[in-house]
């Protein structure tokens, strides 16, 4: 079973890596298309721009927290008492 510290700390850490990356994504997107992050409910942002925008967006996401939770396996887990993680 796991412990409690290890979830919080890997929720944790998830979520901030999610943060980060979705973030810094965003940026790119300004700086490479010119143009600000495209909303939803914006009538003039075409279908694929946000059908682009999310896809990209997910996988930039989706390999922080992979590259994230490795790192918190390698270096946080061994920290916690009762961690199922071993280094």
């Amino acid at each position: 079973m796991e412990g409690l510290g290890w979830k919080l700390t890997n929720a944790a850490v998830l979520a901030g890596a999610a943060f980060v990356a979705s973030t810094a994504f965003e940026y790119g997107w300004k700086a490479a298309t010119g143009r600000p992050v495209p909303a939803e409910d914006d009538e003039g942002t075409a279908l694929a721009t946000l059908v682009a925008f999310a896809a990209a967006s997910a996988a930039v996401a989706a390999v922080a927290q992979r590259y994230a939770y490795k790192g918190a396996r390698k270096w946080i887990a061994p920290r916690l008492k009762g961690s199922p993680v071993t280094a």
